[in-house]
């Protein structure tokens, strides 16, 4: 425990100091129509460049940050890099960013969407903001009026790891979105496991009826996505289709798909 306890005040001491220094960057994974197996959009991921421990992921530090109030400061950088990045890209993709709980506490996230938007000149039809259930675990009157205000400005909404909370279908009740995202852990036994197929098709026709488009997450195998196109699930982002990647990769992966016309 005395371990675990000093781990977690390096960490968040290097995460202040990182956000200084500028050591983090993003990874780009795109998402694929099913169909045509072409990228209709792409996921912005966090990565942070620790001096020593290399290259860590978000799973490693998101929740150091959110406990020690830094996630707005990463969180607006996360922002401000993607659109800029997006608006380089051959072609004009959507790009997802992922929006913690926490940003929604002080007030200030459609201020700051729209700022970013005004600055990058990114079009905010462009921009898909990914939150989770946990955003309305303490449903607030002003956490949904902020969603609905950035929704009011062309902003997409996805519901991120869907089926995996409490009340999925109680928030897709009361709120507004655009999309859902099934999560990898029903993706990784839709072939095998009848009960998850069935979950899945069950998602797929309610999303239809709402007008709600479908991604699933997590895409490893061919017979996954086999499963995917045959069961109307008309969109994918997994390592079967494409890693997270560099900008670099990105842009040279989405100009060859624009080659091809």
């Amino acid at each position: 425990m005395e371990v675990s306890y000093f781990n977690r005040i390096r960490l968040r001491d290097d995460l202040t100091k990182s956000l200084e220094r500028n050591e983090f960057f993003l990874d780009y994974q795109p998402i694929f129509d099913t169909l045509t197996r072409r990228p209709i959009s792409v996921e912005a991921l966090v990565r942070w460049q620790h001096p020593t421990d290399g290259v860590v992921g978000p799973n490693a530090f998101i929740a150091t940050a959110e406990s020690c109030d830094l996630i707005e400061e990463l969180g607006a950088y996360v922002l401000y890099a993607a659109c800029s990045e997006a608006m380089k890209w051959p072609v004009p993709l959507p790009v997802a960013v992922n929006i913690s709980p926490k940003q929604l506490r002080s007030g200030r996230l459609p201020a700051l969407i729209q700022e970013c938007l005004l600055q990058t000149s990114f079009p905010a039809e462009r921009l898909i903001l990914e939150v989770t259930e946990s955003v309305f675990l303490a449903e607030t009157t002003r956490t949904l009026t902020q969603l609905a205000a950035i929704r009011a400005r062309g902003v997409r909404l996805v519901l991120d790891d869907f089926g995996t909370g409490y009340s999925s279908l109680t928030y897709l009740r009361g709120f507004d979105v655009d999309g859902i995202k099934v999560d990898a852990s029903f993706t990784r036994d839709i072939v095998q496991s009848q009960k998850v197929a069935a979950i899945v098709r069950t998602i797929a026709r309610l999303a239809c009826d709402m007008n709600v488009y479908v991604v699933a997450e997590g895409v490893e195998t061919d017979e996954q996505l086999s499963w995917l196109e045959q069961n109307g699930i008309a969109f994918a982002q997994g390592y079967l289709l494409g890693r997270p990647q560099s900008p670099t990769k990105l842009q040279a992966l989405l100009a060859s798909y624009h080659s091809l016309g």
